[in-house]
């Protein structure tokens, strides 16, 4: 794993440990109400390496009032990660349904140690 901050980098490491996906978000960058639900279809996300993603409806996402925060269980968003400035941090630790983030992750040629 390549080194990115201490929080970053502790929560990849308490995901190899317990097989369990977290993720940390700079809870100062997030809008209102977090609600995780299916994408629409046709949907753009930008997730953290700046790549946009057409979604489609079955596609699980994380948002918040305003944005896409995480595309579920495959990789977040960019404009909510945590930096060295970063001052509050909110932790979602999460199950979600893993066929729908194997199809996800496939169908948008994603690999990441979450999925």
């Amino acid at each position: 794993q390549e080194s990115i901050n201490n929080w970053v980098d502790f929560s990849n490491l308490f995901m190899l440990f317990t097989s369990q996906p977290i993720h940390f978000f700079d809870a100062d960058k997030i809008d209102g109400d977090i609600v995780v639900k299916e994408a629409n279809w046709w949907e753009k996300f930008v997730d953290l390496t700046w790549k946009e993603h057409t979604l489609e409806k079955w596609d699980i996402i994380v948002v918040d009032n305003e944005k896409i925060l995480a595309l579920a269980g495959v990789i977040w968003g960019a404009g909510s990660e945590v930096v060295e400035t970063t001052k509050n941090i909110l932790v979602e630790i999460a199950n979600f349904d893993p066929i729908q983030i194997r199809k996800t992750a496939n169908r948008l040629a994603l690999r990441t140690d979450a999925k």
